[in-house]
């Protein structure tokens, strides 16, 4: 995906072809996620490197505005061990903190359900935290409510059929 706004060029790469971007989304995910789970960067690292799939799925995209990443997003086959016969999922949508507020969340999104659509995928799962309103106002539905890692979150879905 690229395309030119307000002057700026935005493009979303898949981190399998940017190897270098692979310390930057680890540290990303790290910070928003893993680490108060005492998961080290080394471990979030080494679970975004990229491998040789015969799949679709995982893949992760960052999100380029002019030269400077901005974002990821991610989709995998499963994000909650308790919800398996659920699948696929977004998971992993951060936006640097310096670049927030730009509609960049909403952007990684969208190409997110897009790339699952063109993928065959009906259904797509998340679950937030923190987010809900932003999901809901991009059209999708809270499912239920667990505890998981310690926290109360919300699982949503979009149906992604024409």
């Amino acid at each position: 995906m690229q395309r030119e706004e307000s002057g700026r060029h935005q493009k979303i790469v898949a981190l399998r072809d940017r190897a270098d971007l692979v310390p930057l989304v680890a540290r990303w995910a790290h910070e928003e996620f893993w680490a108060r789970l005492g998961k080290t960067l080394d471990d979030i690292e080494r679970l975004f490197k990229p491998a040789p799939r015969s799949t679709w799925l995982p893949r992760t995209f960052v999100l380029i505005d002019g030269e400077i990443p901005v974002g990821m997003a991610s989709v995998t086959e499963h994000d909650l061990e308790s919800r398996l016969q659920w699948t696929p999922w977004l998971t992993a949508v951060v936006v640097d903190g310096a670049a927030r507020g730009r509609g960049h969340s909403r952007t990684l999104v969208r190409f997110i359900e897009d790339f699952a659509r063109e993928n065959g995928t009906e259904t797509l799962w998340l679950y937030t935290w923190s987010a809900e309103g932003l999901y809901a106002k991009l059209g999708w539905s809270a499912v239920e409510r667990l505890e998981h890692n310690g926290r109360e979150v919300v699982v949503m879905n979009r149906k992604l059929s024409n």
